[in-house]
């Protein structure tokens, strides 16, 4: 589960990143000379949709338990 837990602050980071670069966009005024900020929309959606086959992989396959956390028992 600490695998969502990272990625739900990833999602975070990323609409906070956006909500910025619309921000600035509009802060700019139009459309035309906000379009080389919204390139970078394109890279951050790839990174976070990337970043999402780690805790989806983890949740399906889990890992095996320490063998240190049987010895201690």
């Amino acid at each position: 589960m600490d695998a969502w837990k990272s990625w739900l602050r990833f999602l975070l980071a990323y609409a906070i990143s956006v909500g910025l670069i619309f921000g600035l966009v509009v802060l700019i005024g139009t459309l035309d000379e906000g379009a080389p900020l919204l390139v970078w929309l394109n890279p951050l959606t790839k990174v976070l949709l990337y970043s999402l086959i780690w805790p989806t992989a983890t949740t399906i396959w889990p890992g095996k338990a320490p063998e240190t956390a049987k010895e201690n028992r």
